[in-house]
C-alpha cells in the first residue's frame, strides 16, 4: 500500500485552518504509518527538481514521514504514478500539485485530498467510520436500519473485491442485498480507467442429494451463468458496457484452490473494508415487503489505518490465488467442461497488483 505526500502539501499542514479532530485525527494516520510493522507500506514524497530542507528543519509532518518506509520522487512523475494500471489500487494522495484537466478519484478512483480540503475530505476515512454497527429497526447511531444508514461507504473507488462462499446461492436474496450494497459504495464509471470488480463464491443453487454428476454438472452450470449474467446486467445499467471489468469465479472441492481455503465473508474496494460476520443478507423480501434481518453485526474500516492494513494482506493473498489459479476444467467423458471462471472484458483485479 502506497501514501504520496507532495512537498506543497507538506508545507501548507502546518498553517492549513483545520479542526482541531482533524488536525489529531490526521497526526494519528501519520504516526500509523511511522510505526507500521508491515512491510509492504510505503510513503512516497513528491518533491520539487530542486529539494530545498531549509524550510522544512521545524516541520512535524515531515519529520513523521521521514521516520516512516520514505521514499523520494519527482513532482513531475505524479500523473504516470496516478495513470499506471499495472500497479496496485492501494494508493492514497494527499497533494497539493495542480494537474490541469485532472480530478484525481474522480477519474481514476483514488483517496486524494490537497491541503485546502483537507478537514472536509478528511471526515470520509477518519476514525470516526472505523466502526462496529448493528442490524436492526431501531434508529441509533450504532444500528443500520436502511441502506442510507451506510452512506459513509460512499468513497473514491477503482477495484471491488467480494467474497461470500452462499451469499449468491439465493438469487432473490443476493439481488435484493447486493446490488443495493453496489450503489451504496457509489458505484459509477471512472473517466479515465476502468473499474474492476472481482465475485468469489463457492454454492450457486440448492442441490438435490439424489443428482447424478452429469445432471448436477449441468444445472451448476447453468446457474453459475445466469447468476454472472445477472450481475453483468446490472453492472451493464449502472456503469456502463464498457466502463468495468467483472471476473465471478467459483470454487470446488475439485478447483486449485479450495472453498475451506477461502473461508471469510468480505468486501474490499481500494479504500474500504466491510466484514459482514456471518452473512451479506442485510434485507429480505417478506410478502412484498423488503425487512432488515436484525442483529447481524457489520465491521467497518478503511485502509488509512493499521488495524485494517495487516490483517488483510494475508486474505488478499488467499483471494490472488484463487483469482490466478482457479480455471475451468474439462471432465474425462463428459458432454462439458464444469465453468468456474467468467469475464467481462478484461479478468483484472488491480487490488491484487
Amino acid at each position: 500500500m502506497k501514501y504520496y505526500f507532495d512537498i506543497d502539501f507538506i508545507r501548507s499542514f502546518s498553517y492549513t485552518k483545520l479542526s482541531d479532530f482533524v488536525r489529531a485525527d490526521f497526526t494519528n494516520f501519520v504516526l500509523g504509518l511511522k510505526k507500521s510493522p508491515y512491510k509492504k507500506i510505503d510513503c512516497i514524497i513528491f518533491h520539487d527538481e530542486e529539494l530545498e530542507l531549509s524550510d522544512l528543519e521545524d516541520n512535524h509532518l515531515y519529520e513523521m514521514l521521514c521516520d516512516s518506509n520514505y521514499s523520494f520522487r519527482k513532482k513531475g512523475e505524479l500523473l504516470s504514478i496516478i495513470e499506471d494500471e499495472e500497479s496496485t489500487s492501494f494508493k492514497f494522495f494527499f497533494v497539493d500539485t495542480h494537474l490541469p484537466g485532472t480530478n484525481i478519484s474522480n477519474d481514476y478512483g483514488f483517496y486524494s485530498t490537497n491541503s485546502h480540503e483537507l478537514n472536509s475530505n478528511w471526515q470520509i476515512v477518519s476514525s470516526k467510520n472505523r466502526c462496529r454497527k448493528t442490524l436492526s429497526n431501531s434508529i441509533s447511531p450504532y444500528n443500520i436500519s436502511n441502506w442510507n444508514d451506510m452512506r459513509f461507504c460512499k468513497l473514491p473507488l477503482n477495484c471491488i473485491v467480494f467474497s461470500d462462499r452462499y451469499f449468491l446461492k439465493d438469487r432473490k436474496s443476493f439481488e435484493i442485498n447486493l446490488f443495493a450494497l453496489l450503489q451504496t459504495l457509489g458505484i459509477s464509471s471512472l473517466r479515465k480507467r476502468k473499474l474492476d470488480i472481482f465475485m468469489l463464491s463457492e454454492v450457486f443453487r440448492e442441490n438435490s442429494k439424489n443428482e447424478d454428476f452429469e445432471i448436477k454438472r449441468k444445472k451448476d452450470n447453468e446457474q453459475f451463468v445466469e447468476t454472472f449474467s445477472n450481475i453483468h446486467e446490472f453492472l451493464n445499467e449502472s456503469i456502463g458496457l464498457q466502463n468495468y471489468n467483472f471476473t465471478l469465479i467459483k470454487v470446488d472441492r475439485s478447483s486449485e484452490v479450495k472453498p475451506n481455503e477461502i473461508h471469510d465473508r468480505l468486501l474490499i474496494t481500494n479504500v474500504l473494508l466491510m466484514n459482514p460476520g456471518n452473512s451479506f443478507d442485510f434485507f429480505e423480501s417478506t410478502k412484498g415487503e423488503t425487512k432488515i434481518k436484525a442483529g447481524t453485526i457489520i465491521n467497518f474500516d478503511n485502509f488509512l489505518w493499521d488495524d485494517a492494513r495487516g490483517p488483510i494482506f494475508e486474505l488478499i493473498s488467499q483471494l490472488k490465488q484463487a483469482f490466478d489459479k482457479v480455471c475451468d476444467r474439462e471432465q474425462t467423458g463428459s458432454q462439458g467442461p464444469i465453468y468456474r471462471i467468467l469475464t467481462h472484458n478484461n479478468k483484472s483485479c488491480s487490488i491484487f497488483k
